[in-house]
């Protein structure tokens, strides 16, 4: 899924590596899909609780803005659900906590 070689913005390890659902053998509970209904909202419920433990929700939240990821768990938001002005406004807050 990911290059384990790229470099994150601060030239640090690939900050995915790190990632709680990395070490995950079931990744594919991070991506949904066209799961609806009850069925839907457990998976993603239980997706985001364990992005709110992870070391790199930020960096996660961050890479999935700036790629456009439309689908998916990402940094402990559905992508789906967020619509453009949501994302503008994460992106901004996510921006001005790294000065």
């Amino acid at each position: 899924m990911f290059d384990r070689n790229s470099r994150t913005d601060a030239g640090t390890s690939d900050w995915r590596v790190l990632g709680i659902c990395a070490q995950m053998r079931d990744i594919d509970k991070f991506h949904p899909g066209d799961t609806r209904g009850q069925s839907r909202k457990i998976i993603v419920e239980r997706a985001i609780a364990i992005c709110k433990w992870c070391q790199v929700q930020r960096e996660c939240l961050l890479y999935a803005l700036k790629e456009r990821q439309e689908s998916g768990i990402w940094g402990g938001e559905d992508m789906s659900r967020l619509g453009g002005e949501e994302q503008r406004r994460i992106m901004q807050n996510l921006r001005l906590k790294n000065k």
